[in-house]
Protein backbone atom coordinates (compact mmCIF):
# COMPACT_ATOMS: atom_id res chain seq x y z
CA UNK A 1 0.00 0.00 0.00
CA UNK A 2 1.38 3.40 -0.98
CA UNK A 3 0.93 6.27 1.42
CA UNK A 4 0.98 9.81 0.09
CA UNK A 5 3.18 12.05 2.23
CA UNK A 6 1.79 15.49 2.98
CA UNK A 7 3.90 18.56 2.28
CA UNK A 8 1.67 21.39 3.42
CA UNK A 9 -1.03 22.64 5.72
CA UNK A 10 -4.70 22.73 4.78
CA UNK A 11 -6.10 26.11 5.79
CA UNK A 12 -9.65 27.42 5.99
CA UNK A 13 -10.45 31.11 6.27
CA UNK A 14 -12.93 31.30 9.16
CA UNK A 15 -14.59 34.42 7.72
CA UNK A 16 -15.00 33.38 4.09
CA UNK A 17 -14.81 29.59 4.31
CA UNK A 18 -12.24 29.58 1.47
CA UNK A 19 -9.82 26.68 1.68
CA UNK A 20 -6.19 26.72 0.60
CA UNK A 21 -2.94 24.82 1.07
CA UNK A 22 0.24 26.36 2.45
CA UNK A 23 3.35 24.48 1.32
CA UNK A 24 5.66 23.83 4.31
CA UNK A 25 8.39 21.36 5.24
CA UNK A 26 7.49 21.30 8.94
CA UNK A 27 5.41 22.95 11.65
CA UNK A 28 5.52 23.63 15.37
CA UNK A 29 2.22 23.30 17.20
CA UNK A 30 1.45 25.61 20.14
CA UNK A 31 -1.26 24.50 22.55
CA UNK A 32 -2.47 27.79 23.94
CA UNK A 33 -0.87 30.94 25.21
CA UNK A 34 -2.41 31.22 28.66
CA UNK A 35 -0.73 29.51 31.62
CA UNK A 36 -2.82 27.04 33.61
CA UNK A 37 -1.98 28.70 36.93
CA UNK A 38 -5.39 29.72 38.26
CA UNK A 39 -5.27 27.16 41.09
CA UNK A 40 -2.07 28.76 42.42
CA UNK A 41 -3.17 32.41 42.45
CA UNK A 42 -4.00 32.41 46.17
CA UNK A 43 -0.63 31.01 47.28
CA UNK A 44 1.93 32.14 44.69
CA UNK A 45 2.82 35.51 43.19
CA UNK A 46 1.80 35.66 39.53
CA UNK A 47 2.55 38.33 36.94
CA UNK A 48 -0.21 40.20 35.08
CA UNK A 49 -0.36 37.48 32.41
CA UNK A 50 -0.80 34.70 35.01
CA UNK A 51 2.72 33.26 34.89
CA UNK A 52 4.35 32.20 38.18
CA UNK A 53 7.15 34.52 39.25
CA UNK A 54 10.39 32.69 40.14
CA UNK A 55 13.94 33.61 41.00
CA UNK A 56 17.06 32.26 39.23
CA UNK A 57 16.74 28.98 41.17
CA UNK A 58 13.06 28.69 40.19
CA UNK A 59 11.84 29.34 43.75
CA UNK A 60 8.42 30.95 43.94
CA UNK A 61 7.08 33.47 46.45
CA UNK A 62 6.03 30.59 48.73
CA UNK A 63 8.87 28.90 50.64
CA UNK A 64 9.54 25.36 49.42
CA UNK A 65 7.54 25.67 46.19
CA UNK A 66 9.42 25.73 42.88
CA UNK A 67 8.07 26.19 39.36
CA UNK A 68 9.51 24.86 36.10
CA UNK A 69 8.58 25.03 32.46
CA UNK A 70 6.07 27.11 30.55
CA UNK A 71 4.09 28.10 33.64
CA UNK A 72 6.84 30.35 34.97
CA UNK A 73 7.52 33.93 33.94
CA UNK A 74 10.44 34.46 31.56
CA UNK A 75 10.38 30.87 30.32
CA UNK A 76 11.49 30.69 26.68
CA UNK A 77 8.59 28.24 26.19
CA UNK A 78 10.69 25.75 24.28
CA UNK A 79 10.67 22.01 24.90
CA UNK A 80 14.47 21.97 25.12
CA UNK A 81 14.42 24.18 28.22
CA UNK A 82 11.85 22.21 30.21
CA UNK A 83 14.36 19.49 31.14
CA UNK A 84 16.85 22.08 32.31
CA UNK A 85 14.17 23.79 34.36
CA UNK A 86 13.34 20.46 35.98
CA UNK A 87 16.97 19.88 36.93
CA UNK A 88 17.31 23.43 38.29
CA UNK A 89 14.11 23.12 40.32
CA UNK A 90 15.18 19.70 41.67
CA UNK A 91 18.60 21.00 42.71
CA UNK A 92 17.03 24.06 44.35
CA UNK A 93 14.58 21.80 46.18
CA UNK A 94 17.45 19.62 47.42
CA UNK A 95 19.26 22.72 48.74
CA UNK A 96 16.06 23.97 50.35
CA UNK A 97 15.50 20.69 52.15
Amino acid sequence: MTRKQSSGLKLRNVKTGRQSTLKVDGAFVAVGLMPNSRSFCSILELDNAGYIITDHGLATSAPGIFAAGDIRRNSPRQIATVGGDGVTAAMSTFKYL
